[in-house]
């Protein structure tokens, strides 16, 4: 094919001639890397800007990337009348391309020309940094950083090259992006207001989450929603993030535009840990929601009761009152409003203080914390209560 080339360049064929294919002459000799057939035309008037394929919709250089076509791009690159910001009919560059296509080679070459890393009034989705760390190519990513790209460079919803890497968990190129500068606290204005280190606490990413806080992150930052790292980290229900944000000076006692605080969040998830490190951290747990909730309600309401067991252990709530069994159904003495309690914390609530506790571990409960009140918990219902103490009689008597 290359020999057709130089033959059609001895007859003085334009240039912009279609092949077979019809695909015009000088991208055709690009696309095969024919530095001759290239020069040749150029010869006749080739300009490697105004000649593009009509079918595919780009340049020579274009053609070349896609082709790694070596040879061929280090002769356009050198050439004084070839643009390489000159974008295709998608309105990606050269080094776009390069970095769509995941071709390092010819990236590190691109660059080593000169090319700008960022095409001007083009959306990110089109940036080279932003495709490759969309497309999770540390290598490029670092490469194209280190020969300038912005770091804080953001799509049309305010989302950062950092925040999106932190969705994807690209802890590499997260760490690549903090160390060349990135801005941890730039939030997505346009959609909910996520920044980073929210994220990070969301997903329950110790690594992340660490990462940011060692450089700083704002840990009492919240987004549109009012909601913090820290109620976040309760959503994830991993305590060692948690624990990791409240140690960085996270507000404990934070709530979202509803009243609700971490706490709540926490005990809602039933997770005793992040429950036991929040009232260690400080947290108030006679808040209340807009509708007047209070961790140790939702606890009840909800049937968490692992966290239940750590809010008993630290409070000490007004006085539930003792609840006596009869044949037929609890009833309460004295008589005192109670909350609604879920089905599966109705045993722990009844206390027989005359027996001896059961202990919590009989119950698959996880009790890490010291000091814990062992409680007394009836597994049947009322209408086996007679049957069962006639097995418990039967089996003292044996």
């Amino acid at each position: 094919m290359e020999k057709t080339l130089l033959d059609a360049i001895e007859k003085g064929v334009s240039p912009t001639m279609m092949d077979e294919n019809n695909i015009p002459l000088f991208i055709r000799a690009a696309e095969l890397d024919s530095v001759d057939a290239l020069e040749g035309f150029r010869q006749l008037g080739a300009a490697p800007n105004k000649i593009r394929d009509q079918g595919r919709g780009y340049y020579a250089i274009h053609a070349a990337v896609y082709a790694s076509a070596i040879r061929a791009i280090r002769y356009l690159t050198a050439l004084d009348g070839c643009d390489m910001e000159v974008v295709d009919t998608l309105g990606y560059t050269a080094l776009a391309v390069a970095v769509e296509e995941c071709k390092e080679e010819v990236v590190e070459l691109l660059l080593k020309t000169g090319v700008s890393t960022e095409t001007k009034n083009m959306d990110a989705a089109k940036q080279p940094l932003w495709i490759a760390v969309s497309k999770g190519e540390t290598a490029l990513t670092r490469a194209l950083i280190q020969a300038g790209a912005d770091p804080d460079i953001v799509d049309k919803n305010g989302q950062s090259a950092l925040l999106m890497a932190t969705r994807k968990r690209l802890h590499a190129i997260c760490k690549l992006l903090v160390e060349a500068g990135a801005n941890t606290n730039l939030a997505e204005d346009k959609v909910e207001g996520a920044f980073p280190l929210l994220e990070a606490c969301f997903m329950g990413s110790v690594a992340l989450t660490r990462l940011f806080v060692d450089e700083k992150a704002d840990v009492n930052m919240k987004d549109k929603r009012g909601i913090s790292p820290v109620a976040a980290a309760a959503f994830s229900k991993v305590t060692a993030v948690a624990e990791m944000v409240l140690k960085a000076g996270a507000d404990a006692n934070s709530t979202d535009k509803d009243g609700i605080s971490a706490l709540m969040v926490a005990t809602q998830q039933d997770c005793a840990g992040i429950v036991r490190a929040l009232i260690q951290a400080g947290a108030q747990l006679g808040k209340r929601t807009r509708d007047g909730d209070t961790a140790f309600g939702i606890a009840i309401k909800k049937g968490c009761k692992h966290a239940l067991f750590e809010l008993r252990g630290t409070i000490v709530p007004p006085r539930i009152p003792r609840i006596v069994r009869t044949e037929v159904t609890p009833h309460i003495e004295p008589s005192l409003p109670l909350p609604p309690v879920h089905p599966a914390l109705l045993d722990l609530l009844l206390l027989r203080e005359e027996e001896d506790a059961t202990s919590a571990a009989e119950l698959g409960i996880d009790l890490t914390g010291e000091d814990r009140t062992e409680m007394d918990v009836d597994d049947d219902s009322d209408d086996d209560d007679e049957e069962e103490e006639g097995k418990g009689e039967g089996e003292e008597g044996e």
